[in-house]
């Protein structure tokens, strides 16, 4: 017997240790905000642009379609299909929402996100 025995239990940890999803609590509930790589291919694409269209335009966007495109981002990754209840607990504040848009994009950056805190 080998002791190098790698099960896919082994692998789904591993991922799940570098693909470590955001976890952020509002409004006395638990959202998970997964990283990119766990999204589904379309709705990923789709985040992706988006993401895009906010760095093409830096700071020359105008608020409300800055404040719809991370919106979309956040309620695009936000697990369990919770997202319209996350961007109801922010409220319409576009500083709250670029800035957990801030913190989902560095805690999932493959390879350097850390578990979330429970």
């Amino acid at each position: 017997m080998t002791d190098n025995v790698f099960t896919l239990d082994d692998l789904d940890a591993a991922i799940e240790r570098e693909y470590a999803p955001l976890t952020f609590q509002a409004a006395g509930e638990e959202f998970v905000l997964r990283s990119l790589l766990r999204v589904e291919k379309k709705r990923r694409d789709a985040v992706i642009a988006k993401l895009k269209e906010l760095d093409d335009a830096g700071d020359d966007i105008d608020e409300d379609l800055a404040l719809s495109t991370v919106q979309f981002i956040l309620k695009s990754v936000t697990a369990d299909d919770r997202g319209t209840k996350l961007l109801k607990a922010l409220g319409d504040d576009l500083l709250r929402f670029m800035r957990l848009l801030s913190m989902w994009s560095e805690a999932t950056q493959p390879g350097e996100a850390t578990a979330s805190p429970n």
